[in-house]
């Protein structure tokens, strides 16, 4: 096999050619100072000392002090195997690592993407933490609900299931009911319940979505089988549902 061949298998091995033609001429003439090295292999003397500096690191080449002259010595070929060995039993050890933490890893993963005043979640895990971490006690917070699809979605002994008739039954909120999705349970409490905040039922169409509107920010919740929601804090759009919110308190029944 010639030098270009083995250059080759070298630079697929991650050297780069200047490397592999430092290692091959040390290889094939043994000892020699960094400037007898440049000169066989045409590299500029100062690059040669950085690239034996890297082929030092690889433990590929070491150095040898003869009279005070610093020389340069290849380590054997067989150096490569036990190399690409030795990197094989460390992937394998991090390999192992990552499989022993990555439940923590996941506990702590909220499948969640974010861009500037703007945050996805996906799954019905992560929407429900993301219900979980709203602030539901402000006294300035509207919806949209569909208590039907939610309590389907989540169960009525969920953390929605229980908290969701706090929320009306505190008064928190206004809130805006679609009509044809309310369970019993919900409509027992709206029953129950007075003036000035009392839900009030809109259209006969039951809605797949959940919509809030907080101060800061307006969440809207695809509720399919595999929930999306979406968290807005962009205060034009803020301000555009507060608006649309009041125009359907208006017509509401």
């Amino acid at each position: 096999m010639d030098h270009q061949l083995i250059i080759n298998v070298l630079q697929q091995l991650g050297f780069s050619e200047k490397e592999s033609s430092l290692y091959l001429a040390n290889l094939e003439h043994g000892l020699l100072t960094a400037g007898q090295l440049a000169k066989k292999t045409g590299i500029n003397r100062s690059t040669s000392y950085h690239l034996l500096y890297n082929l030092q690191q690889k433990n590929l080449v070491k150095t040898v002090f003869v009279n005070g002259l610093q020389l340069f010595k290849a380590e054997p070929p067989q150096t490569l195997l036990e190399e690409l060995e030795e990197q094989e039993i460390t992937l394998q050890q991090k390999k192992q690592l990552i499989q022993q933490t990555l439940p923590a890893f996941q506990d702590l993963h909220t499948d969640s993407t974010s861009e500037e005043g703007i945050v996805f979640y996906s799954g019905k895990e992560a929407v429900e933490k993301m219900y979980q971490g709203l602030d539901w006690t402000s006294r300035k917070f509207f919806g949209v609900f569909s208590p039907g699809r939610l309590d389907k979605l989540f169960g009525e002994e969920s953390y929605w299931g229980t908290y969701s008739l706090d929320i009306l039954k505190q008064q928190y909120a206004d809130a805006l009911i679609t009509k044809t999705a309310g369970t019993s349970r919900f409509k027992r409490v709206i029953h129950n319940l007075e003036a000035p905040t009392t839900p009030r039922l809109l259209g006969n169409e039951e809605l797949a979505t959940d919509l809030m509107i907080f101060p800061d920010q307006v969440v809207m919740v695809d509720l399919k089988d595999h929930p999306t929601a979406v968290v807005l804090k962009n205060k034009l759009l803020l301000q555009s549902y507060q608006h649309l919110f009041k125009e359907l308190w208006k017509v509401a029944a």
